[in-house]
């Protein structure tokens, strides 16, 4: 797979991901894309392509690839909604639908956006949340095994942001870190 930071076509990022799941036999995992996203007004950029990685428990995460018209990638991984019924903790209606780890668009290469899905996919990823008492959800980091983060920026992932190796999520009274499964 090619590590080049160029930016990738909607179309090219499209055949590396269906690839990608095809070959990865993943059995009850929806992934769904969409080749038309439509137009977010309150958004700086426009979407050509989405792929959205749809696990039928809580206990596997959520990703949505989204690629932009000129080639580069947003990456949303786990909802809060979605931890805060894992966790059966509260969460504010306005954050339900908000991602707890990701980026915007960004240049991200072949192999280091299948890096990541490939850590997602092995269950090695695990999402560190803070909780406040009678509030609940109020923040999240994603967290990846110790030694991961730089093979990945290696392999063409440019985003550390929201991203810690698990000896650099300091545990907390106020924190919880959630493992997730195998896809």
């Amino acid at each position: 797979m090619e590590t080049s930071l160029a930016g990738s076509s909607p179309a090219r990022t499209r055949q590396v991901l269906s690839q990608w799941f095809a070959d990865r036999e993943i059995g009850a995992m929806i992934f769904s894309e969409d080749t038309d996203p439509g137009v977010d007004p309150d958004s700086s950029y426009q979407l050509a392509y989405k792929a959205t990685f749809d696990p039928p428990s809580l206990e596997q995460a959520q990703v949505e690839v989204w690629v932009t018209v000129e080639g580069e990638i947003a990456i949303g991984i786990e909802r809060f909604g979605r931890i805060a019924d894992r966790l059966g903790v509260g969460c504010s209606l306005n954050q339900r639908q908000v991602f707890a780890a990701g980026h915007e668009p960004l240049v991200v290469s072949d192999s280091g956006l299948l890096g990541l899905l490939d850590l997602i996919a092995d269950g090695k990823l695990a999402i560190s949340v803070t909780l406040a008492p009678l509030v609940g959800l109020l923040g999240a980091v994603a967290v990846l095994p110790d030694g991961a983060l730089d093979p990945l920026v290696s392999a063409g992932y440019s985003s550390k942001a929201r991203l810690r190796e698990r000896r650099n999520a300091r545990p907390r009274s106020w924190r919880r870190l959630i493992q997730y499964d195998r896809w």
